[in-house]
């Protein structure tokens, strides 16, 4: 699968970093403790601050939501920190901690792609597989409801395995391995491609009209209340040319 794990990434107010030794440096806004630097109770970080709990943890990964951090090992750990009133930081509590904290539930699994919305947080594992937590009043965590979830938990039922996964503010997508996108959570402006009428979807739901051209998706790329798609133009030449 296509890695999903950029090594700069910024949420609302603050901004982290991961340096070509996998160290994590941070700065911005603090109030929740999503630097993860010290002192803790600082509202900003005002210079870039190496997070020392990091430190020789080998970070290849980084995401950002609006007042919580993720970072992912090159061993597939998954540590989170900053806000947790919603569960974004998946350890079973909507406790905050200003040190990042391994997630819960996810020890048997090797995670290669993470990103954050607003509230919540969705991982891509080694297998092809999703699991996401937190805040889900619109459905953005893909598990059939609107209920927030401080642990993670599988999203099931597709038959399908995927590549890369990327959130905007309170919804999410995620690429197929054969290309195809499909999205869920809040829908209320058109960001989840099935037409403006849609309001959620608390499951992933294909994005028919891409197919429907023959786009073959690469990478998708989310803000607040918009997505975006890069196709793949060689798979799309070869389905073109019969290949």
């Amino acid at each position: 699968p296509r890695a999903s794990c950029p090594p700069t990434r910024a949420g609302t107010g603050h901004t982290l970093v991961v340096s070509d030794k996998g160290d994590v440096w941070a700065w911005g806004w603090n109030s929740k403790g999503q630097c993860g630097a010290p002192p803790a109770d600082a509202e900003a970080v005002c210079t870039p601050t190496m997070i020392g709990p990091l430190l020789g943890k080998g970070v290849r990964g980084v995401a950002c939501g609006a007042a919580h951090s993720i970072a992912v090992t090159g061993r597939g750990e998954v540590l989170a920190w900053g806000l947790g009133g919603s569960g974004q930081l998946g350890n079973g509590d909507v406790g905050s901690s200003a040190v990042p904290r391994p997630v819960g539930g996810l020890a048997a699994e090797v995670v290669q792609g993470v990103a954050c919305g607003f509230g919540h947080s969705v991982v891509l594992t080694r297998a092809g597989g999703l699991f996401s937590w937190g805040w889900n009043r619109d459905g953005q965590l893909g598990v059939g409801d609107q209920l927030d979830r401080p642990s993670p938990c599988r999203v099931s039922g597709l038959g399908v395995t995927f590549q890369h996964v990327a959130c905007g503010g309170a919804h999410s997508a995620v690429v197929s391995t054969k290309g195809l996108l499909y999205t869920f959570g809040a829908g209320t402006c058109g960001q989840l491609g099935l037409g403006c009428t849609q309001p959620h979807a608390t499951r992933p739901q294909l994005v028919e009209s891409l197919q429907a051209h023959g786009v073959v998706c690469a990478l998708a790329a989310c803000g607040e209340e918009f997505t975006l798609v890069i196709s793949d133009t060689q798979a799309r030449r070869g389905r073109w040319e019969g290949g």
